[in-house]
């Protein structure tokens, strides 16, 4: 599968959230972005290729193996 995936630019994690105009967010801060795995706060993410088992929830690799004519609906 080739695709990119956003990714923290410090520890190449997906797992990052916004922080701009969140009621919990880090106030204070220039940044935009913080990494869940290593902390970092950053403006932008970089871009990689999604790796093999993207660490996401069962249902996440379920649904990636799955034939998209198995999956129903119209496209």
């Amino acid at each position: 599968m080739d695709r990119l995936v956003d990714a923290c630019p410090e520890c190449d994690s997906p797992e990052f959230y916004g922080i701009v105009g969140s009621p919990v967010g880090d106030a204070g801060t220039d940044h935009d972005y913080r990494c869940r795995q290593c902390g970092e706060a950053f403006d932008e993410p970089a871009h990689r290729e999604a790796k093999a088992d993207s660490g996401g929830s069962d249902m996440t690799r379920r649904l990636e193996r799955m034939d998209p004519d198995d999956l129903g609906g119209e496209a």
